[in-house]
């Protein structure tokens, strides 16, 4: 059912990526941008939001040391900027984010001619 870890698609990736769908397809239902590139002048860089309305941004990370580690880091980073940051954490151990789940969406399926 997954990859192993060394191939960039790991168990956790993928609950990860549904979890990204999800939430991204909530938050798009409520005007929201998604996967929304911005420019930021002050640090020279364009980083991609999760989503994004207006000057509010959403950043989606899981609800671990690391996630809500790496999500205060972006957070900072966006409000230096002038935006109104907002970090959603999701539970990656949530069987709603399992390819058994009624709600799971599934990767994007793309059609090469």
């Amino acid at each position: 059912m997954y990859k192993s870890s060394t191939s960039g698609n790991s168990s956790r990736a993928q609950i990860g990526q549904e979890a990204h769908r999800q939430i991204e397809a909530k938050l798009a239902k409520r005007g929201y941008g998604t996967e929304v590139p911005v420019y930021l002048p002050k640090s020279n860089q364009t980083v991609r939001k999760d989503a994004m309305k207006g000057k509010i941004v959403v950043i989606i990370k899981p609800n671990t040391t690391s996630g809500k580690r790496d999500g205060a880091k972006r957070a900072a980073l966006m409000k230096s900027e002038g935006y109104k940051p907002y970090v959603w954490l999701y539970n990656p151990k949530n069987p709603k984010y399992l390819p058994t789940s009624s709600s799971y969406i599934g990767p994007n399926s793309k059609n090469c001619p």
